[in-house]
């Protein structure tokens, strides 16, 4: 494995990272020999060859061309309730599905969705069962764009949710507690309302005591900051570089709580039964363990630390890490060479049961209010996601953020991220489909092509995808979007405008509380 190549993960019973058995060229020489089996393997078995069809079709994988992704009046929104929901999650979560029917059915009433998840439906099934096609989504011709899993990865796989978010902005939704279903449904409803503004403000925390932490850092964190303060000068930027666990609590629910927080460090990795493993994996690991030479519990961020009196209402984190959104049963990145293609999953098994992180579920449904979503992923992650401010992967994860800041839903703004799997799976598919050609195939790119797709799918948002950063009309008006003013029945009324020529000298307290076209009309005709 190339040395730049990390997964950014630290094992709390060894104390050592997470490492690959395999190098680049052994890894590439195994998939590059054994096709049939890296088909099995990078599909998890669980995948099908849908992912195939979806990236070979060469859709262009955004709404179409008069949906606004920043309206839901345009895009609509959905949620997908496992087959043997409860009623008590169902009615703890009504005050936000009567808000999300009451913004999506403006224009259409068909733009708001319940849907059901069939148990063993692939998303091809689940999708054609609704009528909608591979291709630009139009709410009315299918789905809505804006799609909230509710459930757990073991009532509706993860698989599931990385295949349907290629089309669709997706977001996922679950707590044993039904009672939280109620506490995020509130936080969001308060932050929409302007009840809750957070300061425009974004935040980026890293650690860089070792090869992998140091290069997130350098190569990823400082590039992005530059980037972000020189194209949004609107926004304020801190960068916190000293990694330690107390300037954590004050970032992340501290005093000092930011619009968008980002953490770049180490995931905790706990073994498959391991007492802590549900309550820690995935949490932040601090700068704190370098200091003390092994890594501990007390030494990393995790959900037992954010107290009942944390202020985390109405922001979003980005959590980069391993594990930092949830474990799959099964490791997608198998590194044994004797079973790295075998048909044993057992022997790769993480966890007994797939599950989310502890750390995020306790942001979303916090009671003093929650975050409005976290953004992670799913099992390890690399440092190659990124690739450097150089690097293909950098410019994806830098589009996405500035998505995030010009007040982009966050379901929208990760389509930069399934884009960039979109391109691996390309690269990766034709190399691998082309016999004649495969055995002249670098093999160091194809397992770098091979990690990176995995990688880039298993990003996920947790929380509803349609909402945005909180931080009132200034924020959410600075990009471009769609004007919608009301038209005879059964027409789309349409007005494309830059709302930047709009945010000149205005008090933002004037529009406090207003809904998004009312907003613009005071800032145009504030008399």
């Amino acid at each position: 494995m190339s040395e730049d190549a990390g997964f950014n993960g630290i094992d709390l019973e060894t104390g050592q990272p997470i490492q690959d058995a395999l190098s680049d060229e052994e890894l590439g020489e195994i998939l590059l020999a054994q096709p049939r089996a890296w088909r099995n393997l990078a599909e998890e078995r669980e995948l099908g060859g849908r992912y195939r069809d979806l990236i070979s079709e060469s859709v262009d994988r955004r709404p179409a061309a008069d949906v606004d992704p920043l309206s839901l009046a345009s895009s609509g929104w959905g949620v997908i309730f496992p087959k043997n929901v409860s009623d008590t999650v169902r009615e703890n979560l009504q005050p936000l599905l009567d808000h999300r029917r009451d913004q999506a059915t403006r224009w259409n009433g068909e733009f708001y969705k319940e849907l059901v998840y069939e148990p063993g439906d692939s998303e091809q099934r689940f999708t054609n069962r609704h009528g909608a096609k591979t291709g630009p989504i139009d709410p009315a011709k299918g789905l809505p764009y804006y799609l909230m899993i509710v459930g757990g990865p073991t009532e509706i796989p993860h698989s599931f949710q990385y295949l349907l978010d290629v089309q669709f902005g997706v977001g996922r939704l679950y707590f044993e507690n039904p009672e939280d279903y109620g506490r995020y449904a509130q936080s969001v409803i308060d932050a929409e309302r302007g009840q809750h503004h957070l300061r425009p403000e974004m935040t980026f925390f890293s650690v860089a005591g070792d090869k992998t932490t140091a290069v997130m850092a350098e190569r990823f964190v400082a590039p992005l900051c530059r980037s972000l303060q020189d194209d949004r000068p609107e926004w304020t930027f801190r960068k916190i570089n000293s990694g330690s666990k107390e300037a954590l609590r004050q970032t992340l629910g501290g005093p000092e709580t930011p619009a968008l927080l980002l953490t770049a460090a180490h995931g905790l990795f706990c073994k498959k039964d391991a007492p802590h493993q549900r309550a820690y994996q995935g949490a932040v690991l601090c700068q704190d363990w370098h200091k003390a030479g092994t890594p501990g519990l007390e030494h990393c961020f995790s959900a037992a630390d954010l107290d009942d009196h944390a202020h985390v209402h109405g922001s979003v984190v980005f959590l980069f890490g391993c594990y930092s959104a949830g474990t799959p049963r099964t490791d997608n990145y198998p590194y044994v060479p004797s079973r790295a293609f075998t048909n044993r999953a057992h022997d790769e098994d993480l966890a007994s049961e797939p599950f989310l992180s502890a750390l995020a579920q306790r942001l979303l449904a916090h009671p003093k209010g929650g975050a409005l979503a976290v953004l992670g992923h799913v099992d390890r992650a690399w440092t190659r996601s990124f690739g450097g401010s150089s690097g293909d992967g950098f410019t994806h994860v830098e589009s996405l953020f500035k998505n995030l800041l010009d007040g982009h839903p966050v379901g929208s703004g990760m389509d930069w991220m399934h884009e960039r799997f979109a391109e691996q799976s390309t690269k990766l598919t034709e190399i691998m489909n082309a016999h004649g050609e495969r055995r002249q195939a670098d093999r160091a790119e194809v397992a770098r092509l091979w990690r990176a797709n995995n990688d880039a799918r298993n990003f996920v948002v947790l929380g509803d995808p349609a909402v945005r950063l909180a931080t009132g009309p200034r924020a959410a008006l600075s990009g471009m979007s769609l004007l919608y003013d009301r038209a005879p029945e059964g027409r789309r009324p349409l007005k494309r405008v830059n709302w930047r020529q709009f945010l000149g000298k205005w008090d933002p307290e004037s529009v406090r509380g207003l809904s998004l076209v009312d907003a613009v009309r005071r800032i145009r005709s504030p008399q």
